[in-house]
């Protein structure tokens, strides 16, 4: 492997990912941000472009915030709390953008998309969850950044409350079958 190398964050991708370029090739780095600079420590060619495996926070974009979830980072539900409200519409409104250019061939210019800012948490009114058997019963959690292995969370704050109501009894009525629970492979609740 060559050595590392710094890596400007030009905007965020489909899939979260922010997007830079070194030596001519396409760099995607998870959990970024528009405007930060990385040192890029490790990372595979995937033949077109590089993905980075482990990286060094040179300078912060000032579009970068804590991210308010205990399991962001490690939990694959989200990819956007690293960033501003204002920073994660924009990206969207990018991502929108892009497609619509090169998937649809849509020529259009961000003047044309208005922008409605919702709420940053408690927003999402669909999750997709795997269901986690413990000796404390059955709870619930997403796949890990990146990989099959489940990630448990005692709520998304992403969801609304009205799915996590939902989701609790669920649980209290799976509680009851327990042949049920355990041959549960996922939960997908609107």
């Amino acid at each position: 492997m060559s050595a590392p190398f710094i890596l400007d964050i030009q905007r965020i991708v489909p899939g979260g990912r922010g997007i830079g370029f070194h030596q001519g090739q396409a760099v995607f780095a998870p959990l970024a941000v528009p405007g930060d600079r990385l040192e890029v420590l490790r990372w595979t060619d995937r033949k077109g472009y590089l993905e980075v495996l482990e990286s060094r926070l040179v300078d912060s974009s000032p579009e970068r915030v804590s991210p308010p979830c205990p399991h962001f980072g490690s939990c694959g539900g989200c990819a956007f709390q690293q960033m501003s409200g204002c920073q994660q519409l924009a990206a969207k409104q990018d991502m929108l953008i892009d497609a619509l250019r090169r998937v649809g061939k849509v020529r259009v210019e961000p003047s044309q998309i208005r922008l409605h800012a919702g709420e940053s948490l408690g927003y999402r009114n669909r999750l997709q969850l795997k269901p986690v058997q413990s000796g404390e019963g059955l709870s619930w959690g997403f796949y890990k950044t990146g990989s099959h292995e489940v990630c448990a969370v005692e709520a998304c704050l992403i969801a609304s409350k009205a799915l996590w109501e939902h989701l609790e009894t669920l649980r209290k009525e799976l509680a009851r079958l327990p042949q049920v629970a355990t041959r549960l492979d996922e939960v997908e609740v609107f």
